[in-house]
Formats: C-alpha cells, structure tokens, sequence
C-alpha cells in the first residue's frame, strides 16, 4: 500500500507541476502575442486560449487532486502529521494551491482579452514560483529532519535568489 501511495504521489505531483510550467509558458506566449497585428493576434489568442483551458483541466486540475489524496493517504499510513517537516510541508503546499487557483484567474482574465498589470516579464516572475516550491518541497521531503539546519535552508535560499536574478538577467538580454 505504501509503495502505491508514494507511486500515485509522485506521478500526481510530476503531473501537475510539468502543467503549472507549461501554462506558465503559454500565458508568457499569450501576452507577447498581444503586440503582433490584429490578425495574427487573433489567431494566435484564440489557440493560446484553449491549450491553457486544457493544460488547466486535463493536466494540472486531475493532478493535483490525485496529489492531494495520496498525499493524505501516506500521512495517514506513515504517521508524518506529528513531525515538524510535515507542517512546512503542509503550508508549501497550501501556497502551491493557491498559485493554481490564481493561475486560473489570469487564465480567465486573459481569456476576456483582460491583461491588467501582466508583461511578459512579470509573468516570467510568475512562472518561476512553482519552480521555487517544487526544489521547497521536494528538499523538505528528503532532507525531513536535516531540513531545518542552516546549510539547507541558506542553500535553499541562494537557490531562490539565483533563480530569480536569472530571470532579471536573461530579459535584459
């Protein structure tokens, strides 16, 4: 049972975040499609509209259900609810579905031609939280009760900021 649990999780989890990322991606192309002419720009939406509605609810929906359940199945079997790790863990992944819920917004504002404060920069800002979370979670899983000494957590938070001044770095370009 725990083999088929820790299985679903990992194949649940691979799932959503490979979806978070691509959605990411689209909503970069989404944006930038908005400077070429009218044309093009319809076309262009048009398909980039409907890959996010199915990345949305064929990929990263299902999911993230079939995380949650298995991940609540293997806390159930494994007892990992009374440990410290297991609580930042749990709040990691609270922000993770919150990330997906508001993902679907923009998802539908941009489907209402509704672009707001996005650019394509500060989406590619956006599309890097869920890369941020994923080396989180899955260091906090491995690591579980080393987690909390200074060398992980300053390697974890060098991490954050590389990946993030990478990002600054490669748009300048």
């Amino acid at each position: 049972m725990l083999a088929f649990l820790k299985s679903l999780h990992i194949i649940g989890f691979v799932s959503w975040f490979a979806g978070l990322f691509y959605l990411g991606r689209l909503f970069i192309y989404l944006i930038e499609a908005q400077s070429k002419p009218a044309a093009e720009r319809n076309i262009l939406s048009t398909q980039f509209n409907i890959m996010t509605r199915r990345v949305q609810f064929a990929i990263i929906f299902p999911a993230l259900v079939i995380t949650i359940i298995a991940g609540v199945g293997l806390t159930v079997v494994t007892h990992s609810y009374n440990m410290p790790w297991f609580h930042l863990k749990t709040l990691l992944l609270i922000f993770l579905v919150v990330y997906t819920l508001k993902s679907n917004t923009i998802r539908l504002a941009f489907l209402n031609q509704n672009f707001g404060k996005w650019t394509s920069l500060s989406l590619r800002y956006w599309n890097e939280l869920p890369t941020l979370l994923l080396v989180w979670i899955v260091f906090l899983a491995g690591f579980k009760r080393l987690f909390f000494s200074i060398p992980v957590i300053s390697g974890l938070v060098a991490f954050s900021v590389l990946i993030m001044w990478s990002v600054f770095r490669l748009n300048k370009r």
